[in-house]
């Protein structure tokens, strides 16, 4: 989320489950059990989304040479706890850095006390 309160950047990506070999079947079968699994599995891909930003795009790579633990910080994967079932599965990756809405639309930064030059 932006300083705005606005999600920046938003990709939303939809899963047919039609097409998934036996799912149906699975979750006649075992519906929390595989809920609960796919959950797992939206975390990891998310944390290893956030760590591969962090790695390729921040500290090293073609990327920024970001120091600054803040922004390092910043980047979070989110998925459900206990989802119920499956129609509340979601993975929302996103950062809470302020300066990510400039980059994104453009602004203009604005001194907090002290001004930025004198």
């Amino acid at each position: 989320m932006a300083g705005g309160g606005e999600v920046m950047g938003l990709l939303q990506v939809d899963i047919d489950f039609s097409q998934v070999k036996d799912f149906d079947e699975a979750m006649t079968k075992a519906p929390i059990t595989l809920t609960r699994n796919l959950g797992m599995a939206f975390r990891k891909i998310g944390r290893g989304d956030i760590d591969r930003i962090k790695k390729e795009q921040l500290q090293g790579g073609k990327g920024l040479k970001v120091r600054f633990k803040g922004l390092m910080n910043a980047f979070k994967a989110r998925t459900p706890n206990k989802p119920k079932d499956i129609s509340q599965l979601y993975l929302n990756e996103h950062t809470g850095w302020e300066a990510a809405e400039i980059f994104e639309t453009g602004g203009v930064i604005k001194p907090r006390g002290r001004l930025l030059t004198y």
